[in-house]
């Protein structure tokens, strides 16, 4: 849906899905969406059994599969054809991020394998053929071939737990990434890791926040905790 921000009209609306009758149930998840300078719509959508996208995919029976779909702001309609991401697994709504750094031409996906609780077994998550195994996760994507150009995983020393979340991304006017999110850290097995970086930890033991800052390139920056 867009709507006109002078009077609150409705410009148009587009069902992602479309209306199947062999296949009842149906299910979209966008995640957020990016707008560039030139109004396209940039999404990550998870898409379940049926037709969609105006009939330009079908998802067979049984499967789940992710699309990055372009949309045209002022109309709605695709503004390419909807490309199908190697994914494999669940990117969970709530706990996951998405960006578009026009300035590099990156995507950037983030997200945790358990709830924000990390009570549950972690979700898998696939990308290429490559399974995420550490708890939270970044990967950026190239923007014109959609293949992966780097990751980071995030795990700990402790052998009984894997807490540690990436909550927000946010990017700079000079394609620098800001991470940010939460971590629980053992006495007995310290070491909160962000692929091979150790975040700069001054909490001893129990629950904290970070943030991090990388290039695009994925090299970090640097990292910090509260005092």
């Amino acid at each position: 849906l867009r709507y006109n921000t002078n009077n609150g009209a409705l410009m148009w609306r587009k069902n992602i899905q479309t209306s199947n009758p062999s296949s009842p149930i149906s299910f979209v998840t966008p995640t957020q969406i990016q707008i560039d300078s030139n109004g396209t719509i940039h999404s990550i959508i998870r898409l379940l059994a049926g037709t969609h996208l105006n009939g330009t995919v079908t998802v067979p029976t049984g499967e789940i599969k992710h699309f990055l779909a372009k949309f045209n702001a002022l109309t709605g309609d695709l503004a390419a054809p909807a490309v199908e991401l190697p994914i494999v697994g669940v990117m969970a709504e709530e706990t996951s991020n998405f960006r578009y750094d026009e300035a590099s031409n990156i995507y950037y996906i983030t997200g945790i394998r358990t709830d924000y609780s990390f009570a549950n077994e972690p979700i898998p998550f696939v990308f290429n053929n490559e399974a995420v195994n550490g708890n939270a996760y970044i990967l950026a994507l190239s923007g014109t071939t959609y293949q992966e150009l780097w990751r980071h995983e995030g795990t700990t020393n402790s052998p009984n737990t894997n807490q540690l979340s990436i909550d927000d991304i946010q990017i700079d006017n000079q394609s620098n990434v800001y991470i940010s999110g939460r971590y629980s850290n053992d006495p007995n097995n310290l070491g909160v890791y962000l692929g091979t970086h150790q975040i700069n930890n001054n909490a001893v033991f129990g629950k904290s926040v970070y943030v991090a800052k990388l290039n695009n390139q994925g090299q970090f920056l640097w990292s910090k905790t509260p005092t």
